[in-house]
């Protein structure tokens, strides 16, 4: 079941013991590996849940059979733990139409045929589309573009507005979707995403 997985780099294993440990992702022809830096557990095969972070489907949550062992040379790599990881069956996926948000503050300057350059910022992102608050005036279907570096590479995005969400002193909201996204693009947003929802955890 490896080819359920596309484009996914990072991991949760959760061990029956209730502890759950983030792994660096790495797909195999035949399997997959968690690399750890830390973990305390089974080291054995057994049957857990692991929630991979995919950039291209979600998050892909499966039942694995997992065999933990400590990495040969330990004490020079930073990840000192191995886990050799195969698919049961696959629990759940968030996929596109059910994707993941998180809110931003990201200044951009946006982009029309009807406007030319106009400030404005994202204030709530996922793969399928964007929450944007500008003081331009824009109208149901208008289409905007803006140029941003989700992941290292600088991509020029389209947005189509779908209508006002909300107003106030700082501008109008618009909630608008990504129309006509090159290739990597989703893959960049939904990386950038899940980047960011682990960070606002983290210093929640």
């Amino acid at each position: 079941m490896v080819s359920i997985l596309k484009d996914c780099k990072k991991a949760i294993l959760y061990t029956p013991s209730g502890d759950k440990w983030p792994a660096r992702v790495r797909l195999m022809d035949k399997g997959i590996l968690l690399y750890l830096k830390n973990y305390k557990g089974y080291g054995t095969e057994f049957g857990t849940r692991v929630d991979f972070y995919d950039d291209f489907l979600g998050v892909v949550q499966a039942d694995c059979e997992v065999k933990v062992m400590p990495r040969a040379g330990q004490e020079n790599l930073k990840e000192k733990w191995l886990g050799e990881c195969r698919i049961r069956e696959v629990v759940s996926i968030t996929q596109r139409h059910q994707d993941v948000r998180v809110a931003t503050s990201l200044p951009v300057q946006f982009v029309s045929d009807q406007l030319g350059p106009f400030d404005g910022s994202i204030v709530n992102l996922s793969a399928g589309g964007a929450r944007i608050c500008t003081k331009a005036s824009l109208a149901k279907n208008d289409r905007i573009s803006f140029t941003y570096a989700f992941q290292l590479q600088r991509r020029t995005y389209t947005l189509q507005v779908l209508g006002i969400r909300a107003s106030s002193d700082e501008g109008t909201q618009y909630g608008c979707r990504f129309v006509d996204l090159p290739p990597g693009s989703e893959s960049a947003i939904r990386g950038y995403v899940f980047r960011e929802l682990r960070s606002q955890k983290r210093n929640s």
